[in-house]
């Protein structure tokens, strides 16, 4: 396929332009989308009482660690098609700003339906501590997987960092300064 017509194909896809100038206010309600999307994931993984995400955990020795008080955001993806898209437009977020924010794609039924499925989640944060996007951790076969958020105008692989905000209260706490 030459450069126009996967331009072509991206505009009839609708596919965001993750180089669009957008406004502050756009910008601000994809941080809410990704920040209400951390927190879905976080209370999903406490739900879920069994499972290959939380013995995955508990064999590392993270699990104890990640209490329900624990700053860590580490959450869980649950199997379903839509769950997290449900949830995010019950409260007030529209497909648009779920998929300009990363959290979803156009299923082949042409609805939207969650990225990540059945997925350990670690929030990516921008230079500012937001978050910004994800990355996934699941199994494939005897071995792991791991995916990350798309770039979207929020979110650039190159220009985020999992676990920054944690460490960085770490640091704090044994006297380093920022």
């Amino acid at each position: 396929m030459d450069h126009l017509a996967a331009w072509r194909k991206a505009q009839d896809s609708r596919i965001p332009d993750p180089n669009a100038v957008p406004t502050a206010a756009h910008l601000r309600r994809l941080l809410e989308a990704s920040q209400a999307a951390a927190r879905f994931y976080r209370r999903e993984l406490f739900r879920e009482k069994k499972g290959w995400s939380r013995d995955y955990l508990k064999r590392g020795g993270a699990l104890a660690q990640l209490d329900e008080g624990s700053r860590w955001m580490v959450g869980y993806a649950p199997a379903s098609r839509s769950r997290l898209v449900d949830h995010l437009r019950t409260l007030g977020f529209d497909l648009k700003t779920m998929r300009n924010a990363g959290l979803g794609v156009v299923g082949a039924d042409g609805r939207l339906v969650d990225r990540f499925r059945d997925q350990l989640m670690l929030p990516a944060r921008n230079d500012r501590l937001q978050i910004v996007g994800f990355t996934g951790v699941r199994r494939n076969g005897d071995g792991i997987y791991y995916s990350s958020s798309p770039n979207t105008q929020i979110y650039r692989r190159s220009g985020s960092v999992i676990g920054i905000a944690e460490q960085l209260e770490i640091l704090a706490g044994r006297g380093f300064q920022f």
